[in-house]
């Protein structure tokens, strides 16, 4: 609730009533201006202008993150952050958001994503603050009787992934508030864009640009004559995940900036370490509040919590606690595609096995006599494709299936022998190059004098060639020598 509450008010009572109730009123438009506005640490006192009721968004990741989220909304918050990061979300998620404000008042979120395989990802949320009953005194100190303040926003948002590395996204809005015995209703619209370039880069690497123009179409609350027009706001962020060593663990940066039109800018930081894919610590910092969280993940269900410490300048909103509770549940997008193909593939078998026709029999026909006109000149591998192809058609025919185990039983003993025959050419080899570094040995020895050493290495060589006249011709000639001396 905003500054211009008190001239709604005054438009919904006469002069009378209003002056009755002039002292009451000042004291309710002061604390909603405390509980929503500071108490959300989204207005420091340099800040100016006027704020919607759910500037605070969702989600205690997010808060613990500095607010800096709009280049990593993959949670069902995302209709509020930036649609464009809903489909990056790999399942379905539910989430509830609860964050208690001073004066009894209670600010919640409600969200679910699903995500479908190639249409995109949509989501729908629900805001809803309310103050409960407050007592309203005249200036006397008079009890006069009780009213409430309550506000509600429901989100419905869409996101796709898009060529060139791009997401887009928006949240349709509508607004609907309610002040004493008056009521006021509005829609509005957010846009969304996601961007993460491939890069070969280290530091660019999974980097994301993340940009929200929230209000594009602005909602209009109005009471009476007087409208509550809330102000465009656009928030810019980027995200890097940064992997450790240890599969699991990993560090998110986070770095945001949000621009308004009747508020001052803004800068957000935070930062996310994950241990073990199953606990969390987050710190940040939303302007020159400081905020610190954490969250723990067991199975399907996440649990986050954040401490945002407000400084104000009387210091009298302290700390404020948000939590949130986030279920997943269902098939992973991959998941489904795989169960997807795999249900196409039984189809198209089951229609293959019900649909014999005249052109299937004639295929198979040809098949099989192409298979076994190659398999009589002794081309079994093509002979083997062909009945392959017959096989595919009827895959229990026992003619088509003799014929392939028999053209496939002679292409296994054609690669048998040229296996065969390229170890013995191999050993062959081998051979040769051992009588050669015999040879060339027992010249090493001759030269050296050392005859009978140079003898005993062409010998060996002879033991794998026996019949190799040149290691006979150097053993004889090298007796001779001996014998001469």
């Amino acid at each position: 609730m905003d500054a211009s509450m008190k001239n709604k008010i005054g438009l919904k009572m006469n002069e009378s009533f209003a002056q009755r109730r002039q002292f009451i009123l000042h004291r309710f438009v002061a604390a909603i201006a405390f509980v929503v506005f500071l108490s959300t640490a989204h207005l420091q006192a340099q800040d100016g202008g006027t704020k919607g009721d759910f500037a605070l968004g969702a989600g205690a990741r997010a808060m613990g993150l500095g607010s800096a989220y709009v280049a990593m909304p993959y949670d069902a918050t995302a209709a509020f952050w930036n649609a464009a990061g809903l489909d990056h979300i790999e399942r379905s998620n539910l989430l509830f958001f609860y964050a208690p404000l001073l004066e009894g008042t209670r600010y919640n979120y409600i969200g679910y994503a699903y995500p479908f395989v190639q249409f995109g990802t949509i989501s729908v949320g629900v805001f809803h603050m309310t103050t409960g009953e407050i007592g309203e005194r005249d200036p006397d100190g008079n009890f006069l009787s009780t009213f409430s303040y309550s506000r509600t926003q429901a989100l419905v948002a869409y996101g796709k992934k898009l060529p060139y590395s791009l997401s887009l996204g928006a949240t349709l809005k509508f607004d609907y508030q309610s002040l004493a015995d008056g009521t006021a209703s509005g829609a509005g619209l957010d846009l969304g864009l996601l961007y993460s370039p491939d890069s070969d880069f280290p530091f660019l690497g999974d980097f994301t640009l993340g940009m929200n123009l929230q209000n594009a179409l602005t909602p209009r609350l109005k009471l009476n004559q007087d409208a509550d027009i809330m102000p465009r706001t656009l928030r810019i962020g980027i995200a890097k995940p940064i992997p450790f060593s240890q599969p699991g663990n990993n560090m998110n940066v986070l770095l945001g900036f949000r621009v308004s039109e009747k508020a001052d800018s803004r800068l957000n930081l935070g930062a996310e370490f994950g241990f073990s894919g199953n606990a969390m610590i987050r710190a940040g910092l939303d302007g020159s509040a400081p905020t610190f969280g954490g969250g723990f993940r067991y199975g399907n269900y996440t649990i986050d919590y954040a401490l945002n410490r407000v400084t104000d300048a009387t210091d009298v909103m302290g700390t404020q606690h948000r939590i949130s509770v986030m279920i997943d549940f269902g098939k992973t997008k991959t998941e489904r595609v795989e169960l997807a193909r795999q249900l196409e593939i039984q189809r198209i078998e089951e229609q293959t096995a019900q649909r014999v026709t005249l052109r299937q029999k004639l295929d198979f026909e040809d098949f099989m006599n192409k298979g076994k006109a190659y398999y009589q000149q002794e081309e079994f591998f093509i002979a083997m494709i062909r009945f392959a192809s017959a096989r595919e058609i009827f895959p229990n025919d026992p003619d088509a299936n003799a014929w392939y185990d028999r053209a496939r039983q002679k292409v296994d003993e054609q690669q048998q022998q040229e296996v065969k025959r390229e170890v013995a050419q191999a050993e062959e080899e081998a051979k040769q190059q051992f009588i050669q570094e015999q040879l060339e040995k027992g010249k090493k020895f001759l030269e050296a004098g050392r005859y009978s050493e140079a003898i005993v290495e062409w010998q060996r060589g002879l033991e794998q060639d026996p019949e190799n006249e040149l290691l006979k011709t150097w053993i004889a000639k090298t007796e001779n020598e001996i014998i001469g001396q």
